[in-house]
């Protein structure tokens, strides 16, 4: 799949974004077990599964991933997580990211 933004997905579906329009997904998935983080999670309905009730058991939870602690918020529905704030600094003979500061819960700022 060609890299796209939610708000391109979103254009082409009529659907709506919730999060950061500029979020990029490089995959979709129906399989919340194995979603990735650039990933969008479709939820289906089948015989045996129904992708809505992983969705509805989310909200509020909160989790590890590889970012960090995050949830999702139970009112949004938007992803709740920690912002590391980070500078390039020279580490040996090596520029790399250094995390001197962060910002807990964090949740987006274009919304009350």
């Amino acid at each position: 799949m060609e890299p796209k933004s939610l708000r391109q997905i979103a254009v082409a579906t009529g659907g709506a974004v919730w999060g950061s329009e500029e979020t990029i997904v490089t995959s979709v998935g129906t399989d919340s077990r194995n979603s990735t983080s650039q990933e969008l999670f479709v939820a289906l309905r089948g015989e045996r599964f129904d992708g809505h009730q992983f969705i509805e058991a989310a909200r509020g939870m909160k989790w590890v991933s590889p970012r960090g602690p995050i949830s999702i918020d139970p009112a949004t529905r938007d992803i709740v997580q920690t912002v590391y704030i980070r500078k390039v600094e020279k580490v040996g003979d090596k520029l790399q990211n250094v995390e001197f500061d962060q910002v807990p819960d964090f949740k987006d700022p274009g919304k009350p």
